[in-house]
């Protein structure tokens, strides 16, 4: 079970994007020093998983709740947000979401992550505790996922049991086709390799410049979007003044082939895309 729940998983996505503040109620704000006790409290409690001392998070844990916090994974945050606290109960509960960064590793590749997260805390003789709220759990294609109150869908669990495993997925979810083009060195030709983004957030795409002569690759300056997909365009000029030995590049004993290497961020993955020349068709 979980110390926290992630309202949704966007790598890098804004704050200030993420939530969207609402215009705010009057007779729903707590009383002077409500929320600033309950923040100090909260920013204590992230503090101590920042700084990886657990034990302190402890004193901010409700007693009935203290043996759920000591089962429960530990994540050791870079840095903590403060963003909204949303009230019941008088003011004596309180749904407050946070927004934690973190760092998913795997094989060398580093997924920075912003997670928002929501933590439930109540008041016990005058002071704020963490506790646990028990909510049913639904199983999905991404495993058991529970609702919250304050939520308008289901939320997971904010670092997955298996991060290499989480890694291997997030990879997988950006595709790249095709991985390989065939070019007759003495026709120009304009091909296409596909990036679809699978991922929850924005990609950028870059691609190293070959120094082919004859050779322009142009990449997608804008950002990929969840679910969308753009394309790598290589454009090959068989009549360009660059090609010094166009015979060269068909030659058998020359030939090679040549990569291009498509670069994405965040995720820091790169994807080589060979061009393979041919050997023109007899006339």
């Amino acid at each position: 079970m979980q110390i926290v729940r992630i309202l949704s998983f966007l790598p890098l996505l804004p704050v200030s994007i993420a939530f969207a503040q609402e215009p705010a109620n009057l007779f729903d704000q707590p009383p002077a020093g409500v929320e600033d006790a309950l923040k100090t409290r909260v920013m204590k409690f992230y503090q101590a998983h920042i700084d990886g001392k657990f034990r302190l998070a402890d004193q901010y844990v409700a007693e009935e709740a203290k043996d759920d916090f000591f089962a429960a994974d530990k994540v050791q945050w870079e840095s903590c947000q403060f963003i909204k606290a949303t009230y019941s109960e008088n003011f004596t509960k309180a749904a407050v979401v946070t927004a934690c960064r973190t760092e998913l590793r795997f094989r060398g590749h580093k997924m920075p992550t912003t997670a928002p997260l929501t933590t439930h805390w109540e008041v016990v003789n005058g002071e704020w505790y963490w506790y646990l709220l028990h909510a049913a759990k639904t199983d999905t294609p991404f495993g058991p996922m529970e609702g919250g109150p304050d939520s308008s869908g289901p939320v997971v669990s904010a670092i997955p049991k298996d991060p290499e495993q989480a890694a291997r997925e997030i990879l997988a979810s950006v595709k790249v086709e095709p991985t390989s083009l065939a070019i007759d060195p003495s026709k120009s030709t304009r091909q296409e390799v596909h990036i679809r983004n699978g991922m929850m957030g924005n990609i950028s795409i870059s691609v190293d410049n070959t120094g082919l002569p004859g050779l322009t690759i142009k990449a997608p300056t804008s950002p990929i979007g969840q679910g969308q997909e753009a394309v790598v365009v290589f454009d090959y000029n068989a009549e360009s003044p660059d090609i010094q030995c166009k015979d060269c590049l068909a030659h058998p004993q020359l030939r090679q082939t040549v990569t291009a290497k498509i670069h994405v961020d965040p995720t820091g993955q790169i994807f080589p895309i060979d061009l393979v020349f041919l050997k023109p068709a007899a006339k």
